[in-house]
């Protein structure tokens, strides 16, 4: 089915959601009073997304959690249900329980978005450290051969401190990849994959694109987020980064128009750009290390100066 005549989860006016809720601006009573929730002693709080997402008010994180109302058409369940089957998907992935009766809903542990933990005094190479999480995640979809297809700032969360959410370990600072709604699992593996039909995402199209390789695609995505990211941190060089981290994010972006026939070799596949970011990542590791060195012995001098006086 093209994604054209894909029926959104956001849409209002779709039958499928007639009689989920009986008011708007109140959780659903037979989502609240479900038994898989009762049983879990799970109790709704607030609409966290408009007929789709909802979540706890307790301040606990082992008892806070997301409720996330499942269309019958999405991809989530059987992508989840694929990507727990590898054992180290818990580095990258939401540990999910998905209830299916007559509505399908699934239950996860309430994370921190980007916005949570990223910091304005960051240094770049702890921004490259973000991106380079981002990446592994990116990477080990791409791996199983699954796109995700709407990477972007909002279906990306965080954990703040090392803990374990509903079995599963996470880690502070670690992002996990969310809502796979649109994802694919594709028969081939990046730079074999050929062109398929885009679905609706966060991020804008390319060139008004409708078309594109998934992982080609994704890793555009990607650029999109690392831009964000820069953008919730304040730098002394009135926030440009240093030229080697814009090169490489104008390399992972690529053109705007892709004209490769098939799979995508204009902008390089998230493995590639892992790689790469790791001697980004050390050059600019070794200029904070100078500055730092060059900004002490300065003061240093200066204050012998001072004792000669």
């Amino acid at each position: 089915m093209p994604y054209s005549e894909y029926r959104t989860i956001e849409d209002s006016d779709e039958a499928f959601w007639d009689g989920y809720w009986a008011n708007f601006d109140k959780i659903p009573h037979w989502l609240q009073d479900h038994p898989a929730l009762q049983q879990r002693g799970i109790h709704l709080g607030h609409m966290v997304k408009p007929h789709v997402l909802f979540r706890t008010d307790n301040p606990e994180p082992e008892r806070s959690f997301v409720v996330k109302l499942i269309h019958s058409k999405s991809n989530e369940p059987n992508i989840c249900r694929y990507l727990h089957r590898d054992p180290k998907a818990a580095n990258y992935i939401l540990p999910y329980e998905f209830i299916e009766d007559d509505k399908c809903f699934m239950i996860s542990p309430f994370m921190h978005e980007v916005f949570d933990l990223v910091r304005q005094t960051w240094p770049w190479s702890k921004v490259l450290q973000c991106y380079d999480r981002c990446l592994r995640c990116l990477v080990h979809l791409h791996q199983r051969r699954v796109a995700h297809l709407d990477v972007a700032v909002d279906n990306v969360m965080f954990a703040r401190k090392n803990q374990v959410l509903m079995g599963q370990q996470m880690f502070a600072g670690h992002p996990y990849f969310i809502d796979f709604e649109y994802s694919r699992q594709l028969p081939l593996g990046p730079g074999r994959q050929p062109r398929m039909e885009l679905p609706p995402s966060i991020m804008p199209k390319p060139g008004d694109a409708t078309h594109m390789d998934p992982y080609s695609w994704d890793v555009y995505c990607t650029w999109g987020l690392f831009l964000q990211i820069n953008g919730m941190t304040s730098f002394d060089n009135n926030r440009v980064p240093p030229r080697i981290v814009s090169r490489y994010l104008d390399w992972i972006k690529g053109p705007d128009r892709c004209s490769c026939p098939a799979a995508c070799h204009c902008r390089p596949s998230a493995r590639r750009a892992l790689h790469v970011l790791y001697l980004v990542r050390l050059v600019v590791h070794v200029a904070e290390l100078g500055q730092k060195a060059s900004t002490y012995l300065s003061q240093l001098w200066r204050g012998r100066q001072l004792l000669n006086r």
